[in-house]
């Protein structure tokens, strides 16, 4: 976020009714051309069992059947077959049509809602603070990608969650979190950059809060080994902060064999964890999040203390 201000988003975005309209006579035309090519696919398929049937009865050996009758008789069948799917069409057509018009209408409505929420979170970014209102409005457009199709087969609403899990995060609505990830779940586990801001944020729960629930443990400990794909900084300092702050048996042995991992990672990767673990060093407490964040704080600070070689060294 930085100071600059910006216009507040306004309520609706436009999409021109005429290229609206195009899209929706254009489906319309795919949906008849495709029901007219079942309807000839079925009256075809009518014939070949009439035809099957001729040859089951023995009639293709009758020499005297002749060829005038067999037209005949398929001149016969074809307009009864045609009028039956057209009967099928006419009665249910509108139905048909109705039900595929409301989808587009759905999914037109999920991508002005779409616009809409992407604008917000540029709003917000922009902003100094990020307040109640704020954190309203960014659950409220939430609540409208949850049946969307919308949601599971975009990278670019992943991005915007992921924003906006950010943002809520930072404002100090850490408690929002577990119910978003709960009803974007597969969205999360999909994007790298959403398991690192998950990582992060359940790292910080579980080493922050004085009692953790069953649900918080359980989802950092997914969104933990999902990182050492995704983010290998977060799961090696959050592995190894746990593991000191649980003070287990071989907890000492399981991080020094951590440290001995990250010393053979690229000069980059080692930097990363490095100013990572400085940056959690010097946090300074937020005025919603204030006991937590001393907590978490603290925890840092007495694992470097005692593995400052091992944290040093990586520089060399």
């Amino acid at each position: 976020m930085n100071g600059e201000q910006t216009k507040a988003p306004e309520e609706h975005v436009k999409i021109p009714e005429s290229e609206y309209w195009k899209v929706l006579a254009e489906r319309v035309a795919l949906i008849v051309e495709e029901r007219s090519k079942r309807r000839d696919a079925i009256w075809k398929t009518g014939l070949a069992i009439f035809t099957f049937v001729l040859g089951f009865l023995g009639i293709t050996n009758i020499t005297n059947l002749k060829k005038d009758t067999s037209e005949r008789v398929l001149r016969e069948l074809e307009p009864k077959l045609q009028g039956y799917v057209g009967e099928y069409w006419q009665k249910n057509s509108s139905q048909l049509l109705r039900e595929e018009m409301a989808a587009i209408e759905a999914r037109s409505r999920d991508t002005v809602a779409y616009f809409q929420f992407v604008r917000l979170l540029g709003d917000l970014e922009a902003k100094e603070s990020f307040d109640q209102a704020d954190r309203d409005s960014v659950l409220t457009l939430l609540q409208q990608f949850k049946k969307s199709q919308l949601t599971a087969n975009s990278p670019s609403f992943s991005n915007a969650l992921d924003q906006a899990l950010n943002l809520l995060m930072a404002g100090g609505f850490q408690d929002d979190i577990p119910q978003i990830e709960q009803d974007f779940h597969e969205v999360c586990i999909g994007s790298p950059a959403i398991v690192t801001t998950l990582t992060l944020h359940f790292g910080y729960q579980v080493l922050g809060l004085s009692e953790v629930p069953k649900e918080t443990l359980e989802a950092f400990n997914l969104y933990i080994d999902l990182s050492r794909k995704s983010n290998r900084s977060y799961f090696y300092i959050f592995r190894m902060l746990v593991l000191h702050n649980n003070q287990l048996e071989g907890a000492k042995g399981k991080i020094m064999s951590y440290w001995d991992e990250i010393s053979r990672l690229s000069a980059n990767d080692r930097e990363k964890v490095q100013s990572r673990m400085r940056e959690f060093n010097n946090l300074q407490p937020g005025d919603k999040t204030e006991t937590i964040d001393i907590r978490f704080r603290n925890c840092v600070n007495n694992f470097l203390l005692q593995y400052n070689d091992q944290f040093e060294a990586l520089s060399k």
